[in-house]
């Protein structure tokens, strides 16, 4: 009978100290403020775009820069795209994009992310279009391939182009790897799915004859949520700021 009580004693100061243990490693990871897992990224958090298309047979250029990001992630970067008129209210382009990170702290690897990206914009109104577009990329998460779908709203005139944008997109990971930073393991990126929203203004410097669409100023903000798993949680979510401005150049 005494052995049966120590044993008793034993097990139940070691399911103690097991669960000390444990509720301590999950404070600690709390405090931290790092997620143990992290998410895919979305495919274009700096991208610029009015409800307007190019005419049959017109090109635009357009490069652009910005930066944003939350709580204990920043991040800058470019985009330079190329799009073309195909037919009457239908545009195609192509993407290339290179964004920096800049976490809280600092990633073991690279912190940049590189993405190619094609789409199409059909405008069904003179002032509204809808937009799809396909992004995929790598980074030191591994590749991701990330859909977008988003109505675009616009006054379109010949000087001074208010627009607003709302869209859907999923991330979905490639071959995911760990990501560590230099103090905490981070774990491979999930997937993600979110919203995105954009409001900005294009100044019109030249226009064409045959509309109102010409070179100009394009700058906005971009609010982006990003919905994904973690092994604490079950889910996370963060929302993401961002600012950018570019220009455009129409070619006839």
């Amino acid at each position: 009978m005494a052995r049966v009580l120590r044993l008793n004693e034993f097990m139940t100061k070691q399911s103690i100290e097991v669960s000390a243990r444990v509720t301590i490693g999950v404070v600690l990871l709390w405090a931290s403020g790092c997620s143990p897992f992290i998410h895919s990224p979305p495919g274009r958090p700096i991208a610029l775009d009015t409800a307007q298309t190019l005419a049959k047979g017109e090109t635009g250029i357009q490069v652009v820069g910005g930066g944003g990001g939350e709580l204990d992630l920043g991040f800058g970067g470019i985009a330079a795209r190329v799009r073309h008129g195909f037919a009457k209210k239908l545009d195609g382009r192509l993407e290339l994009s290179a964004l920096k990170l800049n976490p809280e702290e600092p990633l073991v690897g690279t912190e940049w992310i590189f993405s190619a990206g094609t789409g199409i914009k059909y405008a069904f109104n003179p002032h509204f279009a809808f937009s799809v577009d396909v992004t995929g990329g790598g980074w030191e998460g591994g590749g991701f391939i990330s859909p977008e779908l988003k109505l675009i709203a616009g006054y379109e005139n010949p000087h001074a182009v208010p627009f607003v944008d709302v869209g859907y997109y999923t991330s979905h990971p490639i071959s995911p790897n760990s990501v560590s930073t230099t103090e905490t393991l981070l774990g491979p990126p999930t997937f993600t799915h979110g919203w995105t929203t954009g409001v900005g203004l294009r100044i019109v410097t030249s226009t064409i004859e045959r509309h109102a669409l010409g070179s100009g100023l394009i700058l906005g903000m971009r609010f982006t949520g990003a919905y994904f798993d973690d092994r604490v949680y079950g889910s996370d979510r963060r929302t993401y700021i961002s600012g950018a401005m570019g220009f455009e150049v129409v070619v006839p």
